[in-house]
């Protein structure tokens, strides 16, 4: 069975002024559909560098990726972003949610670019709104919601495409247990009842300890824990 996300020998690095700093060496990864893995490290260690790679948002110096069984060719930049927009969710530590637009219009919004007409996408958005808790909440702005539901509105954004991946850059990070636990579970439902696959970059242990696998960053390169 082909892996969703293959990685052979993928390195990168970036130049600051005189000094040329590496982000990813030697990275050797292998995700299959359906998985939950966290990727963990300290500051600097390439967890941001190694998300946005697999969200096609960057490409590598070296090495090969292979995203669900075809292989990725850099920089073919109008091939990279179709793919990305069909099969990549992102969820984000701040949310990033337009604040001049409600909860309904912040998750319809992805399908702007598609086929479907304004009625269909609002009427998509509203049901993974539901699917999500937050019916009622549809034409809130953003800062009528807590911080749970704003994640909450992030991830039905993510999710309203139904891709195969989901990359989430420390989606917990900034909210209390009791939520943080809310945004988990509903993630893990997610992945279950649609073999979605989520990357999570986190230092939250509240998250590592739900893990199905944990990576570990350091200095660039990438090494398996034990959960």
């Amino acid at each position: 069975m082909d892996a969703l996300i293959q990685l052979t020998n993928i390195s990168k690095t970036y130049r600051v002024g005189e000094t040329q700093i590496t982000a990813l060496q030697g990275i050797n990864l292998r995700v299959q559909a359906g998985e939950f893995v966290a990727i963990t490290g300290p500051s600097g260690s390439g967890k941001s560098t190694l998300l946005n790679l697999c969200g096609l948002l960057d490409h590598s110096d070296t090495g090969r990726y292979q995203f669900a069984g075809q292989e990725i060719e850099w920089p073919d930049t109008q091939a990279l972003t179709s793919l990305r927009r069909a099969h990549i969710g992102f969820v984000f530590q701040h949310f990033n949610l337009v604040p001049v637009l409600s909860a309904l219009d912040n998750v319809a919004y992805p399908l702007m670019l598609g086929a479907l007409g304004e009625t269909q996408r609002r009427a998509q958005a509203l049901k993974m709104l539901a699917q999500v808790g937050l019916e009622q909440f549809s034409h809130h702005l953003p800062d009528r919601l807590s911080g749970g539901q704003r994640q909450r509105v992030a991830i039905a954004r993510a999710l309203v495409k139904h891709p195969k991946l989901i990359i989430a850059d420390e989606p917990t990070a900034n909210l209390d247990t009791q939520t943080a636990t809310q945004i988990i579970d509903l993630m893990h439902q997610f992945c279950a009842e649609q073999n979605t696959t989520f990357l999570i970059a986190t230092h939250d242990e509240r998250m590592v300890k739900r893990c199905g696998r944990v990576l570990h960053l350091c200095d660039g390169v990438l090494q398996e824990h034990e959960v």
